[in-house]
């Protein structure tokens, strides 16, 4: 990882930090000349490299393995639907150990959802905050009626 992280900041340009940031959307036009300028000021900065090494050295997604389980408070997890960084996958392997979790994935918005779709967010977040997490009707292979998840209704 310490090789790919002195790899990474020999591309530490405005431009590639602009290339890099609109891969991650959907629609790579939302981004703008500021939101660059946001995204490269910690760049510049002379420690960036050091801090940034540091996290890759000591953060290990493995480390998560067994112990999303333990996560006891109802969990919203959103993903971008789209994009070349936020692919359709059928569910992010961290959201599969929090069993008290609902995956929402928000179309035409990529890796970014939250600076590239922030309406769909606030409502989706505000719908978990006032309604918690969907139920599913024990009825529901009967086809009887329409049950309406987080943000959009589930096909009869």
């Amino acid at each position: 990882m310490a090789v790919l992280g002195r790899f990474a900041l020999a591309f530490r340009g405005r431009g590639f930090t602009g290339r890099l940031l609109r891969a991650t959307y959907f629609d790579p036009g939302k981004v703008t000349e500021a939101d660059v300028d946001q995204y490269y000021a910690p760049v510049a900065q002379p420690e960036y490299g050091r801090a940034l090494l540091g996290v890759l050295r000591q953060f290990r997604f493995a480390a998560l393995e067994g112990r999303l389980d333990r996560i006891a408070a109802p969990t919203l997890v959103l993903m971008g639907g789209g994009g070349p960084v936020g692919a359709h996958w059928p569910r992010p392997r961290p959201c599969r150990g929090i069993t008290r979790s609902a995956f929402v994935s928000v179309p035409r918005a990529g890796h970014s959802v939250q600076e590239e779709s922030p309406e769909d967010v606030n409502h989706l977040v505000i719908r978990f905050l006032k309604d918690g997490l969907p139920r599913v009707p024990a009825d529901l292979a009967l086809g009887t009626r329409s049950v309406y998840f987080i943000n959009r209704p589930v096909e009869e």
